[in-house]
């Protein structure tokens, strides 16, 4: 399969950057015939202190630690040692500088192989896959809306207690805390019928991108250039002009059937 990544990011309207992201090293031919293609995305918790020094540091240790996996290692497992291996850093940087309990951020993170798509996360930001005709959620936000919902769709609490509750933005998962409250995980493998046959895109983006964007207009801007799809949405994420834009990234990897593993970047 031939790979082909693209990446932009704003700041918006605030005062400080707090996402974070990396992809692997896609020239790494050795590490992507068995850990595939890499991209990581963290959003430092903005109500929290040194949420962009907890994004940054996630991801450099998520990265880390995922591209020291050996041959023998699944991805599975390679991905839940790093997610954790992420968390207990962030963690260890709260508490050496005062901050457990009030420092953290998401991460979600998506491996690309022959194999399939494997990926893994905590908290609100997401994963899509799109072949450009549809537009498919692959993560599920760890916010405690998802929770009153469930509970109003059951008949617990009313409906209009479930949408006006001052907690229904509240994350339920993070990276930061002792330990992960809940990780995400899951994979599409490459056996007929798992992934498009004619081969499809991954976006991993901040809450800046769908809170600012409702999917029918995340597909509207779809590009088969994954560089140009990225610019295209934080062009039009910024073009609503809100005044509480909050910070924006959007990562995309392109991902079209050919015979081997490729990665490639044109100009």
């Amino acid at each position: 399969m031939k790979i082909l990544p693209g990446n932009h990011q704003h700041i918006g309207t605030r005062f400080e950057q707090q996402d974070a992201f990396a992809f692997g090293d896609l020239s790494d031919a050795a590490f992507l015939a068995h850990g595939g293609a890499l991209a990581v995305l963290a959003d430092g918790m903005g109500g929290l202190k040194k949420g962009g020094e907890a994004a940054r540091l996630a991801v450099r240790v998520f990265v880390d630690s995922y591209l020291a996996k050996s041959a023998d290692e699944s991805m599975e497992d390679a991905l839940e040692r790093s997610i954790q291996e992420a968390n207990r850093a962030v963690h260890s940087f709260a508490e050496e500088h005062g901050l457990e309990g009030s420092c953290g951020t998401t991460l979600v993170a998506a491996a690309v192989h022959e194999s399939g798509v494997y990926w893994t996360y905590a908290g609100d930001s997401r994963l899509y896959m799109t072949d450009g005709q549809s537009l498919t959620p692959l993560t599920e936000d760890h916010v405690y809306a998802v929770k009153l919902d469930r509970a109003a769709a059951r008949g617990r609490i009313e409906p209009e207690e479930a949408l006006y509750d001052p907690q229904r933005e509240a994350l339920t998962s993070y990276i930061g805390a002792r330990t992960i409250e809940t990780v995400g995980r899951g994979s599409l493998r490459s056996a007929p019928g798992g992934l498009p046959d004619g081969g499809f895109t991954l976006l991993l983006c901040s809450d800046g991108l769908y809170k600012s964007l409702p999917e029918e207009k995340i597909l509207e801007a779809y590009a088969q250039d994954p560089e140009e799809w990225a610019r295209a949405l934080i062009d039009a994420a910024l073009a609503r002009g809100l005044r509480s834009q909050d910070n924006v990234t959007v990562l995309c990897l392109a991902v079209a059937p050919d015979n081997s593993m490729q990665t490639e970047r044109d100009g």
